[in-house]
């Protein structure tokens, strides 16, 4: 009985205490994650850029109307 309690023992020690098969899923997942927030970002960016140009116009176009008022 000592002598199958210490192969059974040893065994478990040898085997890996994560699958190679989750480090794989988990792995895939943290890149899908990080590709979705990088192209939010990006998304982010661009609606940003837009909105500045609009509202440099906007300025220029009240800036133009109050001058015309004085």
């Amino acid at each position: 009985m000592l002598k199958q309690n210490s192969i059974d023992v040893a065994k478990e020690n040898e085997k890996t205490v994560v699958s190679i098969d989750t480090l794989k899923r988990t792995t895939q997942s943290l890149i899908e994650t990080l590709n979705e927030v990088k192209r939010i970002h990006e998304e982010g960016n661009q609606s940003r850029r837009a909105l500045d140009g609009d509202l440099k116009n906007l300025e220029a176009e009240l800036k133009k109307n109050v001058t015309r008022v004085n």
